[in-house]
This record gives structure tokens, sequence and C-alpha cells, in this order.
């Protein structure tokens, strides 16, 4: 695994985002290092997502910066951005999966289509992603709507690996899943930073899981960072916001493997 840095892997400063009279994000600053797992924590409508698509370059900050990868994301058009984004990976909430596609068709895509590898390394790629999230026995025929909610989101995480990325965002990977399959995908989340090294970004309201999981919590309140700093400093701050937010939120907050 390659060693952390303090690299800025991604690098976002004084983010200002509004949408007509809502100030979303209010000069949100964060800064994420090569080989870290940073977890965005905040209420619903609290501009997590937001601050996802202004990492990404797909919002423009009304005031501010944005680097991805050392270059400057804020402002570019869709094209001048498709090397970078072939650099990362994105885990959708909802998996995200075409409906048309089987399983090892979903894996494959990106690497035939975009990445236009050989055949004979799509096939490769797609063995190891499928074994990488414990898919190795499942059928690659299969239709996603033939697999669990818990096997769907492993498949969107295998999806992302396949291309062998730098940086993977992860949106709600936890959402509507049991707390069983919530830990499969918290676990594999944790061992894939281990073994590939790569940066991972997790935008989540799991506490327990976020301070399982991460070297860093950030958590936006009311449009500004209101915690930036490890799990332990998180569940032991007394700062009002980050005392309501943890008492908001149901289940028990402590670190340790979920």
């Amino acid at each position: 695994m390659p060693a952390r840095s303090d690299e800025a892997v991604i690098d976002v400063r004084d983010a200002h985002v509004s949408f007509g009279a809502k100030r979303v994000l209010r000069g949100v600053s964060v800064r994420v290092r090569r080989g870290e797992t940073v977890a965005i924590l905040g209420e619903s409508g609290g501009g997590k997502t937001v601050l996802l698509k202004v990492m990404l370059g797909l919002l423009t900050p009304d005031q501010g910066s944005a680097t991805l990868l050392g270059v400057d994301v804020a402002g570019r058009s869709d094209d001048a951005l498709i090397p970078l984004r072939k650099r990362c990976s994105v885990v959708y909430q909802f998996g995200a999966l075409f409906s048309g596609l089987d399983v090892g068709e979903n894996v494959a895509l990106e690497l035939r289509e975009v990445l236009r590898l050989p055949a004979k390394e799509v096939d490769e790629r797609v063995r190891w992603a499928l074994d990488a999230v414990g898919l190795a026995e499942t059928n690659p025929r299969l239709q996603p709507e033939e697999l669990s909610g818990g096997m769907k989101k492993r498949l969107a995480v295998a999806r992302a690996i396949a291309p062998r990325p730098e940086v993977i965002f992860y949106d709600e990977p936890t959402s509507g899943l049991d707390p069983l399959n919530s830990a499969r995908i918290l676990k594999l989340i944790a061992d894939l930073q281990a073994r590939l090294g790569v940066t991972s970004v997790v935008v989540t309201h799991d506490v327990r899981g976020a301070c399982a999981i991460s070297d860093r919590l950030v958590f936006l309140s009311g449009g500004v960072v209101a915690f930036d700093g490890p799990p332990d400093g998180f569940l032991a701050s007394t700062d009002p916001r980050v005392v309501a937010y943890r008492e908001s939120v149901a289940g028990p907050t402590r670190t340790g493997a979920a």
C-alpha cells in the first residue's frame, strides 16, 4: 500500500454556494491527504452532497476554489475534466446500476467504453473487482434486480474500483441497508483503503460507521465546518452543534470495527 503523505489530493478553500436566497456553504475549507479516509457528516440539507459536487467539479462555488489531484476544477467544462475523472470513481447512494446490463457487464462497461482496455484485461479486472467485494461466487450473468440490497451496494463498489482509481467518493454507502449489511459495506471501504491505498471521501449520516473507518471526520453545520478532526475528538467534543447532532442520531457511537 502506498504510504500516506501530506500531499493534498482534494483541497477546497473558502467555498461559498448559494441557491437563490439559500446559502448552503458559507466559507467551507476541507483538505484531504493522499491515502486518507475522510467522512463528511451533517444534518439533511446541510451541504454534504453540495460539497461533494464541488470537490468533483460538478458544481462551481460562487466564491472560493477547489482542486482535485492538483487540478483546479472550478469552472472547467465537463470535457476538460474527463481525464481527471478517469482517475476517480463515485459510489452513488442508490447504486445507479445499469438495469439493462448483467453483473459482469456493469463492472466491465467503463473499462471497455471509457478506458478502452483489451478484452483480456477487462475480464481480469472484472474478476478481480468482484472478488475484492466478496462477489466472486456470484453468477456474473445475473441481473441487478436479482441481487439483494447488500449485494447491489457491493456491486456498485466493484464497478467503482475496477478502473483502479486514486480517489473514491461514496455518497451515503449504507443508506437503506440493515445493520449487518451496513457493517459489511463499511468493512469493505476500510479494507479497500488498507489494501489499495485509495483516498476515500464518505458522505454519511452514520456516525458509528464513520468513526469506525475514518481517519478524520468533517462535520458541517449551518453551512460551515463545525468540526474537522479524528473520530475520538468528535465523540468527545462539547461544541453544542456536535453534541446536538450526536444526540439526534440513532444507536451508540463508538470507535472500533463495525
